[in-house]
Order: structure tokens, then C-alpha cells, then sequence
């Protein structure tokens, strides 16, 4: 058996690059892996399907038992070019595979039936674009399927499913669904016909359309994992690209629209003329607009990224997403410097990531690592290190960071807080720059953490973040120990540190005596001149600061009062103030 499974992996890789072929001449996508024994195919979760795809390491596996079992030997041109063609068509990527399992899952409310939409929703379209446009004979392989697998005929789901095919490809009623065909499933089949012609090119619009249709189909989910029958593929979650999603934070126009579907479905779709007009207007209206769009809250992003299977430790998932807020407004990394006669010289390189500063993206690392280029995978950026003997001529301005967790802000965790974006802008730019950071997050009295327990400040990503996002949500009390023992402990030769303190009008604790009767007046007064980078109270404030006779006197102090009126308005001060003091750098 081993022999013969030898011979099948020799002559599909050689109809490798035909299937390719099959969808364009660019594109490169690494060979596919054949598994030769059950316990490779359980490894890599594939049950008992005929091959896989992973969008997370852009891989293609190929389950030989099965291939045998089914007799489908001589289809490997027609299996291949349709699993490169979720690749290519649907869902084409980590994001939008999740995308449309988030649009699906209210239509089923359960994971496992959502999955397995999201997979036959992508085989329709390229099986459809597949059997029309590129003439293969799809109809061959699912022939073959159900002559070596009895059991297909019994199915609810696969009958509608080949029913589908029969009715959009104008087969003969019966030569796929075999007998029993209902007059529902016959409806049902032209109105899955009709979603799928009219949104070829939107399909994500389609999304929740299409669930509606075939979610009556369905098994009881108690059943379904002895119904689920054995496809041409099945989607291999995100298991494994915990570090390779990215854009998953804004939600997509069609994905809104999508949702917005009231079901089960609308019996009068719109014509192709329509959609096309509507396109037209679309794209019109959005022409020489910025971007931008809503964003999903923390709580969804992370039901979302559990939903497609990624495995994140604890703080990682909370982490991802304010990054990924945060990305577009942070400085610019900044230009390898000589200075003092010193040189900055290259270290390891990491993975570059799309959505980073193409400024950081290294070719030639890049094309060391793989003359096949798959971006978030092989593409890197060079992390750069300064030689010890040099001095720089502009020391970059420590951060020290306060931001308020009482009961009047928002949790970061379950919405978006932009007082925790605005700190993860300030905190990345300044170690972008150089600097380093501490970062306290306070409640009321004695609520209150901070990085000064772990080296005060420092230059750990990780700690960093993992603090911004921490919430306590009680009383108001300005945490004046950490202030005065931070500044008790600087010493002259430390680089300067800018106090930046976000709060509202809470921030006037600042003002009231320390746990050892000390004023607070004075030892924001001393704070403020031992940190030598001066301060900056950032502020939501619904009257003028005149109005408020406390903070005029922290203003007094020497403090810098910047008032916002939304907490929105956060993110603008943050970017600005990081290109300010460290953009020239």
C-alpha cells in the first residue's frame, strides 16, 4: 500500500503545477503534504476528509487512505486546484475565514455546524468557478464518492448539497442527489443558486443569505459528528497562526451588511444589474474617502479568535488587539543612526507582519529565508541593537504613565478603551524611540498596579501591554506612593521621564496626602521636577479647566492640561505628542 500510496504522491506533484495553472500564473503557494497513514492524517485534524487546507501556514494536505478508500486516484488535478482555490478565492485568508464564521454562527449557534457552512460556502464558489470557467469536471469526483461511500446517500445535507450543484450547473435531477428530492429542497437549491450567481463577487455579503438556506439541512448537533460527510476539504482552524492574524479588529463593509440580514432569507434578491449598480455607487461614494470603519470590542475579537481555533495563553489575545489598534498611529521606526562616532549594528531578524511600516520589512532577509515569498510567514524585518561605546547626542524621553481604572472608565476587556489605546501608543512609540516606560494603572486607595514592581521602568513589550490592559473599576484614589517612591529612586544620570496622568476630574487626588500624611501637592511638585521631562495631565473634562479650581492648581504645579470631551479623542493627543518627542529622533 505504501508503494502505491509512493506512486499517487509522485503523480500529483507532478500535475502540481497544472493545477496551479488552473487559477493563475502567479501564484505560489509550497507543495502539498501527503499523509501516508491514519495517524499523520489525525495529527494534523483532517478526520476523515479527502484534503486540508491551512490558512495559517498556507499549506495543502492530502489524506491518501481516503484518496484510495474513494477511488479518486486520477482527480488529483481537479482536488488540488480546488484547494488552492480557498487559497485564492474563498475564504483566501486567516481573517475573512473568520470573518464568515462570525457572520454564520447566529444562524446555527453552535461552532461546529458554523465550520462546516463556512467550508461548503467556499466549495460552492470554487467548485462553481472551477466547473464553468476552467471546464473541470467536478461532477466526476462526487460520482466517485458516493459509488465507494454508501453512506452519502442517506444524508440530509449531502443530498441538498449535491442538489445544489445539479440545479446550478443544469445537471439532470437526480444524477448527484439521487432519489426522494422534495419540492422544499428544489426551492431551496434555486434560491442557493440565485445567493451564489448574484454574489460571486461579494460573497462575504452573501454570507448569513446562504447559512439561512441550508441550516435546516443540518443534522441535531448531537449527531453531527457521525453525519459529517467526507468532503473535498476541510478547513484546518487557526490553529497555529496565533502570531499571523492581523486586521481582524475592524469589521468589513460586507461583513455589516452581512449581519444585518434578518432571515431565514429574502425571496426577492436583487438582479445582477442591481448588485452592479450598487457597486458603481459604492465604490463612487467611498472614492478619496479615508478609511476606517467600526471596530469590534475586545470581548468579540477574542470570541471570534477562539471561534477559528487559535490557542492564546492568558493577556495574549487583549494584547493582540489594542496592538493592532494602536499600530496605525505609532511613529515610525526610526533610521539607523552612527552617533558619537559609534555604530548600530544588525541582531537577528523576526517576522514582518502586513500592517507594519514597510520601512521595516528586510528583502534580503526576506528572500534568504525563501525565494517563495508568503507574506506573515517568511517575510521579516532586522531588529538592530546600538554598539555599547557610542553615545547618543538626543537622550529619548522616558514615560511614566498613570492611567485611571475606576468605576467610571471603561473595561478594556470587554469594550474599547481608549485610554488603554492611548497608553499602548504612548508606551510602543516610546520604545520604538529608544526609551523606556513604567506604566501604573489605579482605583481607588491601595487599588492600584504597576511595572514598578518589575523593574519600574522598562522596555518589555509584554509587561507592558499586559499592565495597560489591566482594569480594577472601584473608587477614585491617585496612587501618590508609586509617584513618590518612582522619583525618590531616579537618579540625576537616568534619562528625563515625562509624567502623563489620564484621568478625568478624579485626577485632584493628586492633591490629597499621601498614606504617611505627606502632601500630595508637594510630592507632585518634587515628582515633577526630579523627572526633568516635564508632565501632562490628560483630561476629560465636560466644562473648561477654569471651571475646576483643584486642577488649576496641579496646572500651578507645572503640569501641561489637556482637555478632550470624548475619550475618543485620546488616540489624537497620544499620536501627536509621540511624533513630537520622537519623531525626530
Amino acid at each position: 500500500m505504501e508503494a502505491k500510496f509512493e506512486k499517487i504522491k509522485k503523480k500529483w506533484l507532478e500535475i502540481w503545477p497544472k493545477a496551479l495553472l488552473t487559477w493563475s500564473r502567479y501564484i505560489i503557494l509550497r507543495e502539498p503534504i501527503f499523509l501516508f497513514n491514519l495517524k499523520e492524517v489525525k495529527r494534523v485534524g483532517m478526520g476523515d476528509n479527502i484534503a486540508a487546507v491551512s490558512m495559517a501556514d498556507l499549506g495543502i494536505h492530502v489524506n491518501l487512505p481516503k484518496i484510495v478508500n474513494l477511488g479518486l486516484e486520477d482527480c488529483g488535478h481537479i482536488i488540488l486546484a480546488h484547494e488552492i482555490g480557498h487559497h485564492v478565492l474563498c475564504p483566501n485568508s486567516l481573517v475573512n475565514m473568520a470573518r464568515l464564521v462570525n457572520i454564520m454562527q447566529p444562524v446555527f449557534g453552535n461552532i461546529e455546524q458554523t465550520r462546516m457552512m463556512e467550508n461548503l460556502y467556499g466549495d460552492l464558489l470554487i467548485n462553481d468557478r472551477l466547473y464553468l470557467s476552467r471546464k473541470l469536471p467536478i461532477p466526476n469526483v462526487y460520482k466517485l464518492m458516493m459509488k465507494n461511500d454508501a453512506t452519502l446517500h442517506a444524508d440530509l445535507l449531502w443530498k441538498f448539497y449535491m442538489r445544489v450543484y445539479e440545479t446550478m450547473w443544469y445537471l439532470p435531477r437526480g444524477s448527484l442527489a439521487g432519489k426522494n428530492i422534495t419540492k422544499n429542497m428544489d426551492m431551496d437549491a434555486g434560491i442557493a443558486t440565485r445567493i451564489i450567481r448574484i454574489f460571486a463577487n461579494r460573497w462575504m455579503r452573501a454570507a448569513k443569505k446562504i447559512a439561512y438556506v441550508f441550516q435546516p439541512y443540518f443534522p441535531p448537533l448531537e449527531k453531527m459528528k457521525q453525519a459529517l460527510m467526507p468532503n473535498l476539504d476541510t478547513e484546518v482552524p487557526g490553529e497555529g497562526a496565533e502570531g499571523k492574524i492581523y486586521g481582524l479588529t475592524q469589521i468589513d463593509q460586507d461583513e455589516l451588511d452581512a449581519a444585518a440580514d434578518e432571515g431565514p432569507f429574502p425571496i426577492d434578491l436583487p438582479s445582477l444589474d442591481e448588485i452592479k449598480e450598487a457597486e458603481i455607487a459604492e465604490a463612487k461614494n467611498k472614492a478619496g474617502k479615508p478609511g476606517g470603519g467600526q471596530h469590534r470590542t475586545p470581548a468579540q475579537y477574542g470570541q471570534i479568535l477562539k471561534n477559528i481555533g487559535l490557542k492564546l495563553k492568558p493577556n495574549e489575545e487583549i494584547i493582540k488587539y489594542y496592538k493592532e489598534l494602536a499600530s496605525p498611529n505609532l511613529i515610525p521606526l526610526p533610521k539607523v543612526k552612527r552617533p558619537g562616532g559609534g555604530d548600530a549594528y544588525p541582531e537577528a531578524t523576526d517576522i514582518w507582519y502586513i500592517g507594519e511600516e514597510h520601512e521595516k520589512l528586510d528583502w534580503p532577509a526576506t528572500i534568504f529565508e525563501s525565494p517563495i515569498i508568503f507574506p506573515n510567514l517568511t517575510t521579516r524585518k532586522r531588529m538592530w541593537a546600538e554598539d555599547k561605546g557610542s553615545k547618543l547626542t538626543k537622550m529619548p524621553v522616558d514615560l511614566d504613565i498613570y492611567i485611571d481604572s475606576s468605576g467610571s472608565m471603561p473595561n478594556p476587556r470587554t469594550a474599547v478603551s481608549y485610554l488603554t489605546l492611548a497608553g499602548v501608543i504612548l508606551a510602543l512609540s516610546a520604545l520604538r524611540a529608544g526609551a523606556k516606560a513604567q506604566v501604573t494603572v489605579w482605583s481607588g486607595y491601595g487599588q492600584f498596579a504597576s511595572t514598578q514592581g518589575k523593574g519600574g521602568f522598562i522596555n518589555d513589550e509584554k509587561i507592558l501591554l499586559t499592565m495597560l490592559c489591566k482594569y480594577f473599576g472601584d473608587g477614585t484614589g491617585f496612587p501618590l506612593n508609586v509617584l513618590r517612591n518612582t522619583y525618590n529612586e531616579r537618579k540625576p544620570e537616568d534619562p528625563p521621564a515625562h509624567i502623563i496622568v489620564i484621568s478625568d476630574d478624579g485626577v485632584d487626588t493628586m492633591l490629597l496626602n499621601d498614606e504617611k500624611g505627606k502632601s500630595g501637592k508637594k510630592i507632585s511638585q518634587e515628582s515633577l521636577d526630579s523627572a526633568r521631562g516635564g508632565g501632562t495631565l490628560l483630561l476629560n473634562l465636560p466644562s473648561q479647566v477654569n471651571s475646576y479650581s483643584r486642577i488649576l492648581d496641579l496646572k500651578k504645579l507645572g503640569y501641561e492640561i489637556y482637555r478632550v470631551t470624548n475619550w475618543n479623542q485620546l488616540v489624537d493627543f497620544a499620536r501627536d505628542f509621540s511624533v513630537k518627542t520622537y519623531g525626530d529622533l
